[in-house]
């Protein structure tokens, strides 16, 4: 865990090759370190054959669409994934888009927790959110809080949760 360090670009492709070179990876939290997207880069690369990945926090590392382009392979591949915490990274809706892709794929469900705040979601992305809430049945935590989602979206949540008692 590396957390609240700022370890920048540079860090994370350090971090990448010790990754590389894990057999197992379970745990990787490498939030608020202002990795960008080319850390994601690298960060997704030294993970793509990691298939037991069960808590990834990567927050506020402003990876953007193109970071969640290079870390879309490590969520469709890893097969356990319980807790993503993407918050801070202006993803959007398309890098929402990219996430439920990859997590509906999977023939077993297990995501627990999914914290997706501060990254300029508005109601569409809020939709595809509540796609997969209708078919994952394990999603106990989502949080959304300071994206841009208006009252379309909330109802839209709201009627999915209403359902999921």
């Amino acid at each position: 865990m590396l957390s609240n360090n700022f370890i920048g670009p540079g860090g994370a492709k350090a971090v990448s090759k010790v990754l590389i070179n894990k057999k197992y990876i379970t745990e990787l939290s490498l939030g608020v370190n202002g990795v960008f997207a080319e850390g994601a880069v690298a960060i997704g690369a030294s993970l793509k054959d990691k298939k037991y990945l069960e808590v990834f926090n990567f927050k506020k590392n402003e990876i953007g669409l193109q970071g969640m382009k290079a870390l879309e392979e490590v969520l469709t591949l890893s097969k356990t994934v319980k807790e993503l915490n993407l918050s801070g990274n202006n993803i959007g809706d398309e890098g929402v888009s990219i996430i439920i892709k990859a997590m509906i794929k999977k023939t077993k469900q297990s995501l627990n927790v999914l914290s997706l705040s501060d990254n300029k979601i508005t109601s569409k992305g809020c939709k595809t959110i509540c796609e997969f809430i209708n078919k994952c049945g394990c999603l106990q935590e989502l949080q959304l809080s300071n994206n841009e989602i208006d009252n379309d979206g909330a109802k839209a949540l709201v009627a999915v949760l209403k359902n999921k008692k």
